[in-house]
């Protein structure tokens, strides 16, 4: 029969436990030992540092299980704490919020917390989590489309996870983020390659969601050769949860346009706009909201207006990739309907923010 006692060290013993199953994406042990340890902690004294512990590795647990509407609630639990004063807490403060503000599109947040949490890096003597730092803040500077500093965190945490044990679906994560990054620089033959090599390791670990994110990317590896059908197999193939699969749905929904699928694009506009109004993502509410301009085939000044109001927020959220498109593709049409200053406007405008994003990069 288990005692009714639990003392600090083991309670923080099984918690470090907890940790590393999540850090490895062994998403069987790490429910195993969360389900231990919500048996134990209310046994021990109440501890701040221990109780703040166990809220972080929840909200970092979350986060693995993309439960991010449970996740969003204890951020508020975790913001209830006075700030911790522990270097290792500390750290995993600013980390888990820079990975959860990655997930959920607040870049600008992000950029802060993985600054923080770099900081604080450097009293943390564990080589396991400065490659969990490197893997991802990998996916973070993608994302913000930063692709050569990504491919050098992601290298630099593959390298440690294949000469360890048992991260073979950490090497799987870091090998489609390669892949990602390749397709961003439209290396496209070398991105299949990664995909095809993590989507392989992850079936064998049966990684289930991970799997998923992989044909998802394969998916917008079709989509940017407009390749829309292939694009499209792969997409529908990859969706995890169609209620709040927003980032599949849009593709879908572009895929269909450049196919002259009208009616078909119109239904996934409609289902991602209520997901995003249901989740409150802003920024994809931005793409549908543009894509829809241009499946109805709106005025160029209103195209203008609803384009506009999206470069704000992506500038806002430093989102410069996404400014360099919109702006280029407003000039486009201006310049098909005759208006050449407006035209020459949005051209520089692209022009800029490209620039912009050479110069962050070459700072890295």
């Amino acid at each position: 029969m288990e005692t009714t006692t639990v003392t600090l060290e083991q309670i923080t013993s099984l918690l470090n436990n907890w940790y590393d199953a999540i850090r490895s994406q062994n998403t069987v042990l790490a429910l195993k030992i969360r389900n231990d340890v919500n048996k134990k902690i209310d046994r021990i004294e109440e501890n701040q540092n221990i109780l703040l512990y166990y809220f972080l590795l929840e909200f970092r647990y979350k986060l693995l299980t993309n439960d991010y509407k449970e996740s969003n609630t204890l951020l508020e639990k975790i913001n209830s704490f006075e700030k911790p004063t522990d270097d290792s807490l500390t750290y995993y403060y600013h980390f888990f919020k820079a990975i959860h503000a990655t997930e959920i599109g607040k870049f600008k947040e992000a950029n802060e917390y993985f600054s923080n949490a770099k900081e604080l890096l450097k009293t943390i003597p564990d080589e396991a989590e400065r490659a969990e730092f490197h893997y991802k803040a990998a996916a973070y500077y993608y994302q913000v489309r930063q692709p050569l500093v990504a491919i050098n965190y992601a290298t630099k945490a593959k390298n440690y996870y294949e000469n360890s044990i048992g991260y073979e679906v950490n090497i799987a994560g870091c090998t489609n983020i390669l892949g990602l990054t390749c397709t961003s620089l439209a290396q496209y033959e070398s991105a299949e390659e990664y995909f095809i090599n993590a989507l392989d390791i992850a079936n064998k670990k049966k990684s289930t969601l991970l799997a998923l994110k992989i044909r998802h990317n394969l998916g917008f590896l079709y989509a940017e050769q407009n390749l829309s059908e292939a694009a499209i197999r792969n997409l529908s193939a990859s969706i995890e949860d169609p209620e709040t699969d927003y980032k599949c749905t849009f593709l879908l929904a572009r895929e269909h346009f450049k196919l002259g699928h009208t009616e078909e694009t119109n239904k996934f506009i409609e289902k991602g706009l209520e997901i995003c109004n249901r989740l409150q993502v802003i920024e994809y509410k931005h793409h549908f909201s543009i894509l829809h301009a241009l499946n109805t085939e709106e005025p160029t000044n209103t195209f203008e207006t609803i384009i506009k109001e999206g470069i704000q927020y992506f500038e806002q959220e430093d989102l410069l990739g996404f400014v360099h498109d919109y702006s280029k593709q407003l000039a486009l049409k201006f310049y098909a309907s005759n208006q050449p200053d407006k035209a020459s406007q949005y051209f520089y405008k692209s022009h800029e923010a490209e620039q912009k994003l050479h110069d962050k990069e070459a700072l890295k």
